[in-house]
């Protein structure tokens, strides 16, 4: 990517319907994410994780456990293509994106029209920092650096400097 570097945003997902396509770690990352932002989450999964199953069975996501059909990202606001088979990714990507919904491609940041960053999460604070997808390892260091500087502690500062 040259010339031209991604925008960052932080996206209000509250309410908002994600699908996530896999069932493997990846997409546990994913679907902890989004929910953790309020998102509506569907799962499509063959084989999800067990994790995956639990948060089916207490309601916290609707899991369908079969291979992904077009129809599953209609009307969906954004989209996390998540399985180990790369092409079936960029399949979904190509749907989606044609769809108008956001689209991550894991792992192909050339079929994706965003991506996700390595993320800093302490309480309310959030810092994401991005190498443009071309080393994500180096912006996994950057984040743990980040992260050893502000400690688990630094959300009660915040929220107690948020109430001044």
């Amino acid at each position: 990517m040259t010339g031209h570097y991604p925008y960052p945003v932080f996206l209000n997902l509250s309410g908002r319907l994600c699908v996530v396509v896999g069932g493997g770690k990846v997409a546990l990352r994913k679907i902890n994410d989004l929910l953790e932002a309020g998102a509506h989450v569907t799962v499509v999964a063959e084989t999800p994780d067990k994790l995956i199953e639990e948060y089916a069975a207490r309601k916290e996501i609707k899991l369908f456990k079969r291979l992904f059909k077009p129809e599953d990202i209609e009307n969906t606001f954004l989209v996390f293509a998540a399985t180990d088979d790369n092409l079936v990714n960029i399949e979904i990507a190509e749907i989606a994106g044609k769809s108008g919904a956001l689209v991550n491609a894991v792992d192909n940041p050339q079929h994706s029209n965003f991506f996700s960053g390595a993320v800093v999460k302490r309480g309310p604070l959030r810092i994401a920092v991005s190498t443009s997808g071309l080393s994500p390892s180096v912006a996994s260091g950057i984040r743990r650096e980040l992260e050893e500087h502000y400690s688990e502690s630094f959300a009660d500062f915040l929220i107690t400097a948020g109430k001044m």
